[in-house]
């Protein structure tokens, strides 16, 4: 049964590294998100439209009956 598990074992340990990298990418993330609302607080305006531009919005599509 222990021989059967350890390709489950590898499996958890990629799924940990996966997740792991994620937190850290979403981190990284949110700090640059942060740091350009910071900065267009404190003169620099237009840099969040810059870097992440304008959210866009996406009509529904009409449903033809």
């Amino acid at each position: 049964m222990e021989v059967d598990l350890m390709p489950f074992d590898k499996l958890q340990a990629t799924v940990r590294t996966a997740r792991d990298g994620r937190e850290v990418a979403g981190k990284v993330w949110d700090n640059a998100l942060r740091a350009a609302r910071t900065a267009a607080d404190e003169g620099a305006p237009g840099l969040y439209t810059v870097l992440f531009g304008h959210p866009v919005r996406f009509k529904k599509k009409q449903v033809s009956r």
